[in-house]
């Protein structure tokens, strides 16, 4: 290019000299910091020299930053990406309606006319704003019926949200939306290919031009149309476009090397773009003034673009209008940096609190908690980190999903715990139901029991047994328990109610008991001593069928009733045995009067032992008079007879004294 340039004819114009823009963009290259000139240069190919061109800005525009990314090294401010044919680009927000004050109603509206319209680059923002409006509502409509499932006394794990026909159709029109973009994303690729080839078509026709033998104003002529044509041509394949670029300039520069053009057609184009440039550095010089820096040095890549599609300025002003063109752009381009350096600081300070918050969360999500109170407290501490969370502003993109996932992992495992818990609690719950089910079902049975003693201990063991058992669902808790307290309350009134009347039948017990004791000390002895035996027995009967008396006068009442007894017996002429028979019959009453069960049946038991060793004694004896015989075995024989009468007599006392035993224990227990 170089030798080109040294060796063309029309040197003599000046329209051959070296640019020196471009030679010091090639001096400053092989530096190890590039000034923003000089980097400005090696991105746009001899921008600003001799052979400037009037290029395409729609094929050359600035890599957008959204102040999360790195920006390029230095004060490059001229890349050769597309970005006017971005897909996701916003609708202007200035005129945005407040879509968070909608109804849902309103917001499908809006977003169903958004889809109708088909107009894909112009709504993402709206699209987006429509989104979490409807969410938000979505989530507080849930939050509140959350809210009055837990206060009507349901289970919070119970809880689900219920279908919601508003957030099927919003699926639906977002799905249509993904579809248009996808179309339109494949539409665009298609023209952006379409183009490429157009473009291609356009700098072989320029190629052909600075080649060729038409007159000069023809020629010229030609080349304007062939560039009007480029500028309106769309946007290519991004991978293509730096290399399409070079190649286009490339040829331009060609044409202005190598083609005839009169003088003055060239100055008179040279000073329209001095014009255009002069207004570039003053719309760049007032970009200094802007507060928002972003936006200042967005628009300072549109600047840039316009610059290098401007074509030549005279000789005379190049260096000039490029050094303050390049001076403002440096300023702006340092107050970026400094925003991007400061933003990475704050990035990074927010990366440091939401990993403390990560670090508080895990700790809850750690923790062994054993009871609902407890739960609560937690539950409460690590919602209030989720409330701090969202305060926080963004971090460094890298860290932005690792963070994130390590955050929602935290909460995930608690409320997993939680969840199980509850469940478990649940579970815990209605197996305690079906325990105290089977307590009241005990407790039922037994309700209309009448052995007094032993039921009450009973109901008293139930009793402990439901104390032990834990809780069971709310929902059941008070029915089981009025259950449980019917059936031992049924009982306990009507054993009360028992005992109530006895202590009246004890009372007029003791009056009756005081009357026969009464009678006997009256008693007027028979000359039968049958008669007075038969009295006696009487006495004993009618005493023992009275029943029971207060224990504060049974004591008094017995030993009355046995002196009275004893005096009797005194004044009658009584066998011993008969005697025997009633002083048991009077011991026997003794141990009734003092409900004594126990001892009447060890008495039994002894009975019917000494009974059976008898009976024993005296088949033995009956068996063992057949081997006697003789006059030395009649005298054994006798005696033998003599032990079996005994026996006999014996067991007759004894079978007299069980029977008393028997009749007064089943009086007893009937009584119980």
């Amino acid at each position: 290019m170089t030798e080109d340039l040294q060796n063309n004819p029309l040197s003599s114009d000046g329209q051959s000299e070296k640019n020196p823009e471009h030679a010091k963009s090639k001096k400053d290259t092989g530096n190890k910091t590039t000034a923003p000139d000089a980097k400005e240069q090696q991105n746009t190919g001899n921008s600003s020299g001799d052979n400037e061109v009037i290029s395409d800005p729609k094929t050359n525009s600035t890599d957008k930053l959204d102040g999360s990314e790195q920006p390029a090294s230095g004060d490059n401010t001229m890349h050769d990406d597309n970005t006017n044919a971005d897909t996701n680009q916003d609708d202007n927000t200035e005129n945005m309606p407040d879509f968070t004050s909608m109804s849902k109603d309103e917001l499908l509206q809006h977003l169903k006319e958004l889809v109708i319209e088909k107009n894909i680059p112009g709504t993402k923002a709206r699209i987006d704003a429509i989104k979490n409006a409807f969410y938000k509502t979505r989530n507080a409509e849930i939050a509140d019926l959350k809210r009055l499932h837990v206060e009507s006394g349901k289970d919070p794990i119970e809880f689900e949200p219920p279908h919601d026909k508003d957030e099927v159709y919003l699926k639906e029109l977002l799905d249509d939306y993904k579809k248009q973009k996808a179309e339109f994303n494949k539409k665009i690729e298609k023209e952006k290919n379409a183009n490429l080839n157009l473009k291609q078509k356009i700098i072989e026709q320029i190629k052909v031009l600075a080649n060729g033998e038409e007159s000069l104003d023809k020629t010229f002529e030609e080349f304007k149309r062939l560039q009007r044509e480029w500028q309106n041509v769309g946007n290519v394949p991004k991978e293509k476009a730096r290399d399409l670029w070079a190649s286009y300039n490339l040829q331009v520069e060609r044409f202005y090397d190598f083609i005839k053009i009169n003088k003055e057609l060239r100055d008179l184009d040279f000073k329209k773009n001095m014009e255009t440039k002069i207004k570039l550095c003053e719309k760049a010089e007032k970009l200094l003034l802007e507060t928002d820096i972003i936006k200042a040095w967005k628009t300072l890549q549109a600047y840039h673009d316009e610059w290098r599609e401007t074509g030549p300025v005279p000789k005379t002003h190049r260096d000039e209008l490029w050094e303050r063109f390049s001076k403002t752009s440096h300023e702006i381009n340092k107050k970026h940096q400094a925003r991007f350096l400061e933003k990475k600081e704050e990035q990074n300070k927010n990366l440091n609190a939401k990993t403390a918050l990560c670090e508080k969360a895990e700790e809850l999500a750690g923790m062994n908690i054993t009871t609902i109170g407890e739960w609560n407290e937690k539950t409460e501490e690590i919602l209030n980190i989720q409330k701090v969370w969202k305060t926080i502003g963004m971090v460094p993109k890298k860290h932005n999903q690792q963070i994130y996932e390590r955050f929602r992992s935290s909460c995930n495992v608690f409320f997993d715990k939680k969840h199980e818990f509850f469940k478990e609690r649940h579970d815990q719950k209605e197996e305690n139901l079906q325990k105290k089910t089977d307590l009241c079902i005990q407790a039922e049975a037994l309700k209309n029991n009448t052995e007094w003693n032993e039921t009450r201990d009973t109901f008293i063991e139930l009793q402990k047994q439901w104390k032990k058992i834990g809780p069971v669902p709310k929902k059941d808790s008070e029915a089981i328990w009025k259950r449980f307290r019917s059936a031992c309350d049924h009982f306990f009134t009507a054993r009360d109610e028992h005992f109530k009347n006895k202590t009246k039948n004890e009372k007029e017990n003791a009056e009756v008991k005081r009357k026969i004791i009464e009678e006997i000390k009256n008693f007027e002895v028979f000359d039968d001593k049958n008669k007075n035996l038969e009295a006696i027995q009487n006495f004993q009967a009618r005493w023992s069928n009275v029943g029971f008396v207060t224990i504060k006068e049974k004591d008094k009442l017995r030993k009355d009733f046995r002196k009275a007894i004893d005096d009797l017996f005194d004044k009658l002429n009584i066998s011993k045995k008969n005697l025997d028979q009633l002083e048991f019959q009077s011991e026997v009453d003794e141990w009734a009067e003092s409900n004594n069960v126990k001892k009447i049946e060890q008495e039994q038991k002894k009975l019917n032992q000494i009974i059976k060793k008898i009976k024993d004694e005296i088949v033995l004896l009956e068996n063992n008079m057949s081997f006697f015989s003789g006059s030395s075995s009649d005298k054994v024989l006798k005696d033998v007879k003599k032990k079996i009468e005994k026996a006999k007599k014996n067991k007759e006392i004894l079978l007299e004294k069980r029977k008393i035993l028997d009749l007064t224990l089943r009086k007893l227990k009937k009584n119980e």
